[in-house]
């Protein structure tokens, strides 16, 4: 029979999660020697109830929701993730450095932020630690909030909300990737210890334990199994803008003298009309298709990877955040969390720059361009077959 692995909704909706966590499921599945179906459930509760009455075999769950699987199906957790090599992470809660607030008790009349109901770290353990200091938050503050924990962040450092929980992670990589700055927050709170997301077992399947070693196993050897096994990634044969739009989108925290010269390679390829191309490059191959077929492909190439690196900065983070607490390298992080998200997007930018492709391929001074796969090829090889497709 085929194992049931129930994935909570770490994403915005159902197919980013399925998309997400989809690699993960074929990995085990080989290392498991069995089919593998993986189901996204939209709340810890469902998952829970899903691990008792035999839906789900094996969970992929926050911290509260293992609580909540431990407590109402008997679930037994097997692994946590380790993020930067640290099973654990902390809740803080956060204000504005001239706020005027020091402390959790200097908080009273203000504005507060939680995350959503089913944060650990946004709403749990900061309102269990409002309870025992004797505050009712809904009377304490003079307004309170549920929404995202980036929102939080990004809310309390422009003077919107006066504090807000979230986590040391979700703060940390959004200082890396230049949305907030590190000086424009300061911690006022943090929890102890807790526990990283965490896979559990039904009750049932627990019992079987030369299984769970199986399971520990594999889920041990993940992150060096996606780094050997190239199959278990989504994505194929990239060009020369995909990686180019990967290093200029600023909110993949790529190493910033690497986002600068290609930036800057963007920039001026995409400033340079194709005509000034191949007045240069017709000096140096000569007249004929050839210097066209360059000229065009040159100038697609800033093109291309202006688009591509704004449908990446418009991703909900969500989807990164998820794969990156599974100990993912970049790579990974662009194929299973990036790439399934943007694909619609580049396939519409791929056909929006063919048409002007074919519009100055159509003759001129390097003469006809009869090779025009050839150009979309060498822009961006895996559009360009999709788009050939189409037209085919």
């Amino acid at each position: 029979a085929p194992l049931r692995l129930g994935i909570g909704l770490f994403q915005a909706d159902k197919d980013k999660n399925d998309a997400t966590y989809r690699p993960l499921a074929n990995y085990l599945a080989q290392k498991l020697g069995r089919k593998v179906e993986l189901r996204t459930v939209d709340s810890w509760e469902g998952l829970a109830k899903s691990l008792a009455n035999g839906e789900t075999d094996i969970g992929l769950l926050g911290p509260w929701g293992y609580v909540l699987a431990n407590q109402e199906a008997g679930a037994q957790v097997v692994a946590t993730i380790l993020y930067d090599d640290k099973p654990e992470y902390y809740a803080i809660m956060v204000t504005h450095p001239n706020s005027g607030i020091n402390k959790p008790s200097d908080l009273k009349g203000k504005t507060f932020a939680f995350g959503d109901k089913g944060s650990t770290s946004g709403y749990l353990i900061p309102s269990h630690y409002f309870v025992t200091q004797g505050i009712n938050p809904e009377t304490y503050f003079s307004k309170v909030l549920y929404t995202k924990h980036q929102a939080i962040e990004t809310q309390v450092t422009q003077g919107v909300l006066d504090a807000g929980a979230d986590y040391n992670r979700n703060r940390n990589a959004m200082i890396e990737q230049g949305l907030i700055k590190a000086d424009q927050l300061k911690i006022i709170w943090q929890s102890a210890p807790l526990p990283n997301d965490a896979v559990a077992v039904s009750a049932t399947l627990y019992k079987d334990k030369q299984f769970v070693t199986q399971l520990q196993a594999a889920l041990t050897d993940v992150a060096s199994a996606l780094k050997t096994q190239p199959n278990l990634l989504l994505g194929a044969l990239l060009g020369l803008p995909l990686p180019l739009a990967w290093l200029t989108a600023r909110n993949l925290g790529m190493p910033k003298p690497l986002a600068l010269a290609a930036k800057t390679l963007l920039d001026v390829t995409r400033s340079i009309h194709t005509l000034v191309f191949g007045l240069v490059l017709v000096g140096i191959v000569g007249l004929g298709p050839t210097a066209g077929i360059l000229a065009i492909g040159l100038h697609s190439m800033g093109t291309y990877g202006k688009l591509f690196a704004e449908s990446i900065e418009s991703l909900d983070m969500g989807a990164i955040e998820a794969v990156r607490n599974v100990g993912a390298t970049r790579l990974q992080v662009f194929f299973n969390a990036v790439w399934p998200s943007v694909l619609p997007q580049f396939v519409s930018s791929h056909l929006y720059v063919w048409e002007c492709n074919i519009r100055d391929s159509t003759g001129g001074l390097y003469g006809n361009v009869p090779a025009l796969d050839t150009i979309e090829a060498m822009a961006h090889p895996l559009t360009a077959a999709y788009a050939s497709g189409m037209r085919g």
